[in-house]
């Protein structure tokens, strides 16, 4: 299922420990590995950043 996926996908992206040094960095890095703007801004806000303001409302 989809959920699934996303969840292996958040799985895997947590084992990353770094994609940037700010919110806007770990989204770009995020968009980069083909995963949706929702899951990038939710992926950003786990990992305890800020997401863009202009991708994320």
């Amino acid at each position: 299922t989809a959920a699934s996926a996303s969840g292996d996908a958040l799985t895997e992206a947590k084992r990353i420990p770094y994609c940037g040094q700010t919110g806007a960095e770990c989204y770009s890095w995020c968009i980069k590995q083909d995963l949706s703007k929702d899951w990038c801004c939710d992926f950003v806000k786990d990992i305890r950043m800020n997401p863009p303001a202009d991708k994320c409302p």
